[in-house]
């Protein structure tokens, strides 16, 4: 038994070992957003005749399944129980989900469908046989369901001015970057974040369209920390790392000149004034 224990806590152990990946959920659009017109005629499946002028339905999606409900063109109530059949295609395509059963009494009964494709478009049709004395059998107009495609997202920033680890930096200055669409060539728009903690950046400018940003105001002896987080037109977006640079200690002021009384002056009254001339050098 102990054996057993060591092997399940090595078998664990190596499983949070292994990288984790992630995937992407699929979305996907649907037309129309809500319930279909009703059908102006019956259609034929087979040796059945399906009646029109009867439902209607809508598709809503959730993850990757679509819940189809149903509703009488009147609003009322559904008095007989019946079995709702969703075909792909068409009234006569293949079935995509067969037999679900609602019972008598409800107003909107319902059918989940999983939807399995990453790409294109498939159509849905929804039918019901009502089973009261007799069967009849009901359609609804399709409703097409697209697989969105991912968004493609733009190159990431790079090559940033002030350079990644720069030191000496002036305490005001323009930051730039390098990036692409990588989309078919939409507009990109940029986010700006800074910060003295490279965990803790705050947004410093938004929505820009240039790859460039003045900035002013920053102290001397500082390190700074900034990135980029670039927007294309399609969704599709990306993040520079987290670059950094220190900015210039504070300079020294200019050298004294100009003195009074001048270097090597004579005959200089034995009382008066000094006076020289210099300036701050660090803007004030």
């Amino acid at each position: 038994m102990k054996n057993h224990s060591f092997l399940t806590a090595l078998v664990i152990a190596f499983i949070g070992l292994l990288p984790l990946t992630t995937t992407v959920a699929q979305t996907y659009s649907v037309s129309p957003s809500g319930y279909t017109s009703v059908p102006t005629s019956n259609a034929n499946r087979g040796s059945r005749t399906y009646h029109g002028n009867l439902l209607q339905a809508k598709a809503t999606i959730s993850g990757s399944t679509a819940t189809f409900t149903l509703k009488k063109q009147d609003g009322g109530v559904f008095q007989n129980k019946g079995t709702i059949v969703v075909l792909f295609d068409n009234i006569s395509g293949s079935i995509a989900k067969s037999n679900v059963s609602y019972s008598a009494g409800i107003y909107n009964p319902t059918v989940d469908v999983e939807l399995d494709f990453t790409s294109g478009s498939k159509s849905y049709v929804v039918t019901l046989l009502s089973r009261g004395t007799e069967s009849i059998y009901y359609y609804t107009n399709p409703i097409t369901i697209t697989a969105k495609s991912a968004p493609s997202n733009p190159t990431t920033p790079s090559s940033p001015t002030p350079s990644n680890g720069a030191s000496n930096v002036a305490t005001s200055g323009t930051f730039s970057w390098s990036t692409s669409a990588n989309d078919g060539g939409s507009t990109l728009n940029y986010d700006l974040y800074l910060g003295t903690s490279s965990s803790n950046l705050s947004l410093y400018d938004s929505g820009k369209n240039s790859k460039s940003c003045a900035y002013s105001g920053l102290k001397n002896s500082q390190t700074y920390y900034w990135k980029v987080v670039v927007y294309n037109g399609s969704g599709g977006h990306s993040s520079s790392p987290v670059w950094s640079f220190t900015t210039a200690g504070v300079p020294n002021p200019t050298t004294p000149s100009s003195p009074s009384p001048s270097n090597n002056a004579t005959n200089v009254a034995t009382s008066g004034t000094f006076s020289w001339s210099t300036s701050a050098n660090d803007g004030g």
